[in-house]
């Protein structure tokens, strides 16, 4: 059964490593990749974003936020220091037996299973959407993009990309609603105080 599934994941490696590359795709999923780690979106997008973010709703944004962040926090660390190397998957690029891989990024390191990419991104577009589910499909269409450019780029396998969604779908929706709840218990008792000194 093992075998059939590590077949399943090679083959469709393969299909979007290499049978559907083209020179859009060899622009496009590269660029995206690994935005987080280039100047102009982090110092120039992403504040520009987090600004107007902030403008519409100020404080509802700053709670949102802190807990967006928090859950990308968690997910990242039980990702990237505790499962990858307890799996210990080796990357496509350093698992070249029985398939060849095309290498279109430089940044990459560790081990493969499952992709800290697919879990931080599914992590925040879950985690969103429970506050903004107009908006949910914009947010799973950003995140399987970056998790599809993992593959694209020969640094993951599907799996990877799978498992990885899967836990950081998992992960959003639960930080939302442990962090709803102590917000919630929070307000109540500040509340039930500012009645007791009016009282």
């Amino acid at each position: 059964m093992l075998d059939i599934l590590l077949s399943i994941d090679l083959f469709f490696f393969e299909l979007f490593n290499k049978t559907l590359a083209n020179p859009l795709f060899d622009a496009f999923f590269p660029s995206i990749t690994d935005l987080h780690k280039e100047t102009w979106f982090v110092a120039g997008v992403f504040p520009f974003i987090l600004f107007l973010w902030f403008w519409k709703r100020r404080l509802q944004m700053l709670k949102i936020f802190f807990g967006m962040a928090l859950s990308i926090g968690i997910s990242d660390t039980l990702c990237g220091q505790f499962l990858k190397d307890g799996i210990a998957r080796q990357r496509p690029v350093f698992n070249r037996i029985g398939h060849s891989v095309e290498v279109r990024t430089n940044t990459f390191s560790g081990h493969s299973l499952p992709s800290a990419h697919a879990t931080n991104n599914f992590t925040w577009a879950n985690y969103l959407s429970q506050y903004y589910p107009q908006h949910s499909s914009k947010y799973f269409v950003i995140a399987g993009l970056v998790a599809y450019s993992r593959v694209y780029v020969g640094v993951h396998y599907p799996f990877d990309i799978i498992a990885g969604g899967f836990l950081g779908f998992f992960i959003g929706w639960l930080i939302f609603q442990i962090y709803e709840y102590f917000c919630l218990n929070m307000m109540i008792n500040i509340r039930l105080r500012r009645s007791r000194s009016n009282s």
